[in-house]
């Protein structure tokens, strides 16, 4: 079942997940215990990008310019997926501001939602870049393994 994710971005400040974004919570729940219930019939995938960086993307700055600090929030938003935090994801991407245009952060927390505890495991991460537009885009892969809710 395909689920089209909007921005979460201008509801950073209402909360501290989605859950506690009105109407989002319910859609989410009835996807968590969809997940739980056909859960050997069940694979949750997310075709996300993490930043969007350079002139392209409405930065004044090349891409080149802006990499390390892409890469620094990428790093700590991969960090806390990783470790299952939806509220760590949260905060850091309020903390940021959205500066780096992380366009897959409302599918990867509701993912995070859905899935409930789990533990991921980066597989790789990259930036694609574009030249000529002196722009770029990072990517990563990651595997979630659902953990039982005790071992949370």
């Amino acid at each position: 079942m395909p689920v089209l994710c909007g921005s979460f971005h201008g509801d950073l400040s209402k909360g501290n997940r989605p859950t506690d974004i009105p109407g989002v919570s319910s859609l989410l729940s009835v996807l968590r215990d969809t997940a739980e219930e056909k859960a050997s019939q069940t694979l949750c995938v997310a075709g996300v990008d993490f930043s969007h960086i350079g002139p392209k993307f409405g930065h004044r700055e090349s891409a080149g310019a802006l990499l390390p600090d892409a890469r620094a929030c990428d790093q700590a938003l991969i960090g806390a997926a990783c470790r299952g935090d939806v509220v760590g994801f949260w905060a850091e991407s309020k903390r940021v501001r959205n500066r780096t245009n992380v366009c897959g952060f409302s599918a990867l927390a509701s993912l995070l939602e859905i899935i409930g505890p789990a533990r991921g495991v980066l597989l790789d991460y990259e930036f694609w870049s574009d030249e000529p537009a002196r722009s770029a885009v990072s990517y990563a892969a990651i595997v979630f393994e659902r953990r039982p809710a005790s071992a949370s």
